[in-house]
């Protein structure tokens, strides 16, 4: 009876141990048919790792507490034919990353890649964060297995 009440407390604090830990941020620009199937794979890529997460769109970010978040993983998309760029606007508005990690992945079919990731890196530099990664890649001549293992290299870094 002891050994089953013993398991039972360690595996409580187990529970509460992981429930402690804060969950990664995971921001996207919006949701459309270009960026979807990005979605799908970084969600998936966050499971199979068993990452803590919550997601947001960039559109969804205004206002909001990022106090309970010590990492951040952000997938901007370079958008054909807009200027366009909900994550660049968001981190425009000057939110506190200070003390947050921060990783990037830029995609883009092949045009304004490193253009649109340096941006990103600027901003993030100027708001405090810590970056910890950034991946950009052209995505035009990929197959589908190497977009998948750009997403789960790109979420490796996520501590």
């Amino acid at each position: 009876m002891k050994k089953v009440i013993l398991l039972f407390l360690l595996a409580v604090m187990a529970l509460s141990m992981a429930a402690a830990e804060a969950p990664v941020l995971f921001i996207y620009e919006e949701s459309n048919e270009n960026i979807d199937p990005w979605l799908e794979m970084l969600r998936s890529g966050l499971a199979s790792r068993s990452i803590a997460y919550e997601e947001k769109s960039a559109a969804e970010l205004e206002g909001l507490d990022l106090s309970p978040y010590s990492s951040l993983f952000l997938y901007g998309a370079v958008m054909a034919f807009t200027f366009k760029e909900p994550i660049r606007d968001w981190l425009d508005t000057e939110p506190d990353l200070s003390e947050k990690k921060v990783s990037l992945l830029v995609t883009a079919n092949r045009w304004f890649l490193d253009k649109y990731r340096g941006q990103l890196q600027q901003r993030l530099d100027k708001h405090g964060a810590e970056t910890i990664d950034t991946i950009s890649s052209a995505t035009k001549n990929l197959s589908d297995d190497e977009k998948a293992a750009l997403a789960l290299k790109a979420l490796s870094a996520i501590p």
